[in-house]
């Protein structure tokens, strides 16, 4: 099952008025090198805004933001729980969830349905704890 990513909107408007910012700045020093770094950042978080998801297989969930990749055994996940952790993630939004796994991983994700999301984990493997 596929799980899009919420999306906040002041870090949406955060994110592209630096871009457009930076673009713009860049364009005015007439620096080609510039304007290929400012463009090479905006298709990358574009890539990023645009391809946030979680999938939840049977065996595993597989976090994907933009080029990076990230697959977790569902039988290793320890708890799954709420939270409003501000550290960098791949998620969108500050309404996060945190995902245990092992001995000291964690994943911070933002799927749209949290309730869902919660529900299809403990479908597949229901040793995980939540709150």
């Amino acid at each position: 099952m596929v799980f899009k990513s919420k999306r906040d909107l002041w870090i949406g408007l955060l994110i592209w008025s630096s871009m457009i910012f930076g673009l713009v700045m860049s364009i005015a020093a007439e620096s080609v090198f510039s304007i290929v770094i400012m463009i090479l950042f905006i298709l990358l978080f574009g890539w990023v805004w645009f391809y946030t998801l979680y999938i939840i297989t049977d065996g595993d969930l597989i976090i994907i933001s933009g080029p990076w990749r990230k697959t977790i055994a569902l039988c290793e996940i320890e708890s799954v729980k709420k939270t409003m952790n501000p550290l960098s993630a791949p998620a969108l939004s500050l309404k996060r969830l945190e995902v245990k796994w092992g001995k000291s991983h964690i994943a911070l994700i933002s799927p749209k349905n949290d309730e869902l999301f919660i529900n299809e984990l403990k479908k597949r493997c229901s040793s995980i704890k939540t709150d």
